[in-house]
């Protein structure tokens, strides 16, 4: 393994987590943390992370099948079951340019952070510093000028605008804002 920084590569987006080895082949099952595991059919290569340490090792991907809400993987080089074992816990990420491109309107999570979220009404809620994965919904996290405000990321609540400040419109369910003081 090549050591590394705190984060990944610059140019690449951590996309999921090994979970565990599938089988005796030398399979993975990732849990995907971007759009459903079906992503991972349009990546050629992958880059396993340790999260402590950093240290990581690239990977052709040679297969990629959805199982549920995850993936499983087929990786060059990795052929038993005791090779994938060893892997288990380890972060993946993928190059920024192998990411599918979306429909109109729709967006990466990872794109948002920095977003000025408003009410749908005008209110001014913050900006988005992060988000947080669960296994029904993922939160984003704003952070206003005394306050932070936790919204569950559904498409029925949040709406992307690309326009000129970059924008998350939120449509909160009635009480939710207030759950957050």
């Amino acid at each position: 393994m090549t050591r590394g920084r705190g984060t990944g590569p610059p140019d690449h987006l951590r996309v999921g987590k090994v979970l565990k080895a599938q089988g005796i082949k030398g399979e993975l099952k990732v849990s995907s943390l971007i759009h459903g595991p079906d992503n991972f059919k349009s990546y050629s290569r992958i880059i396993l992370r340790h999260p402590q340490t950093g240290e990581h090792r690239e990977f052709t991907l040679l297969g990629s099948r959805s199982r549920n809400r995850n993936a499983i993987l087929a990786l060059a080089g990795v052929t038993s079951r005791n090779e994938s074992e060893a892997l288990a816990g380890l972060e993946v990420w993928v190059n920024r340019a192998e990411l599918p491109p979306l429909e109109p309107g729709k967006f990466y999570q990872h794109e948002v952070q920095g977003f000025l979220a408003i009410t749908e009404d005008g209110r001014e809620l913050g900006t988005v510093t992060g988000l947080i994965n669960t296994k029904a919904h993922d939160i984003l996290v704003i952070r206003g000028r005394d306050r932070e405000y936790l919204v569950p990321l559904r498409e029925e609540m949040v709406r992307f605008s690309r326009d000129r400040q970059q924008t998350l419109v939120i449509t909160p369910l009635p009480g939710l804002l207030d759950m957050n003081d």
